[in-house]
Order: C-alpha cells, then sequence, then structure tokens
C-alpha cells in the first residue's frame, strides 16, 4: 500500500505548521528544552531507556517563567503491559524522585514536571511487531510524536 501523507497538501500544511511552532520558542522555552535534554543524558547514563515528549506551552514555545513541564515519558518497563504507577517502579522513580530533583539541580529557576501520559517501550514493540495497529498504544505514540517536541 502507497503511504498517502508525503503528498497529502493538508499533511503538508500540518508538517508547516509544526514546522512554524518549532521556530519560535521564548528564552525560557529553549532553557527548559535543553534542562531536560542533559536531565535524559543524565539518566541514560545510568543504562534506562528512557525519552521525553514535551506538550503544553514549551512545545508550542511560549513558556514563561511560571510554566510547568507537561511532558509524555517513554520507558521500557520490564514487562509488555501498559504503564501504570502500580506495575512499573521506574515511572514513580523517575517522575516523583529522579527528574523533580534533577530539575531542581540543573535549572536555574525551578520548574515543575506533569507527566500527563507514559507509554512502555516493550509494549509498544509488542504492538508494532504484532502488528496490532488498533492497540492505543500505537495511537498514542503516533499522536505524540507528530504534535511533540521531542526531547531525545
Amino acid at each position: 500500500m502507497k503511504n498517502p501523507f508525503p503528498n497529502n497538501p493538508v499533511f503538508q500544511k500540518f508538517l508547516g505548521l509544526k514546522e512554524a511552532f518549532r521556530q519560535f520558542a521564548t528564552v525560557e522555552s529553549k532553557k527548559r528544552t535543553r534542562e531536560l535534554a542533559y536531565i535524559a543524558r543524565i539518566i541514560r547514563q545510568y543504562g534506562d531507556d528512557i525519552a521525553f515528549d514535551i506538550l503544553g506551552s514549551v512545545n508550542f514555545g511560549i513558556a514563561d517563567d511560571k510554566s510547568d513541564v507537561d511532558m509524555v515519558i517513554y520507558i521500557d518497563c520490564g514487562h509488555e503491559e501498559e504503564a501504570t504507577y502500580e506495575n512499573c517502579y521506574k515511572l514513580w522513580f523517575y517522575e516523583r524522585l529522579i527528574l523533580n530533583t534533577l530539575v531542581f539541580e540543573v535549572s536555574e529557576s525551578s520548574f515543575q514536571i506533569e507527566v500527563v501520559d507514559a507509554i512502555n517501550l516493550r509494549a509498544l514493540e509488542k504492538a508494532i511487531l504484532e502488528e496490532d495497529y488498533d492497540n492505543d498504544i500505537i495511537a498514542r505514540f503516533v499522536f505524540y510524536r507528530t504534535i511533540c517536541r521531542g526531547i531525545n
């Protein structure tokens, strides 16, 4: 099946709009993006697979010094189930202990992190390999990767 999106005019307009948002960013948005990329590098040094997508004001380049950071975490929970606080201790660990602690340590002006969703990388990989395209984890992944600002 031929991919209908690359030449689709609506899709091209969307990509143009997305690129326009990427070009504009307040000083605070740029700073927070850099700090979060640094935090991700620190975490990856310890061997954990983790990545972030940013939503909200930082994604749209309009963050100010009072803005929080809304993010999606991509993490390997060690199993193939949906990531929840009950079954993925790494999610709780990184969100509560590490992310906010590291933000306080590395940021000139500390900010709050709000995790709006978490995607277990093993569950995502399983759905992709099984070609389970009705699985909502694939839909969420594609949605976030399309509209969000990736950190790493």
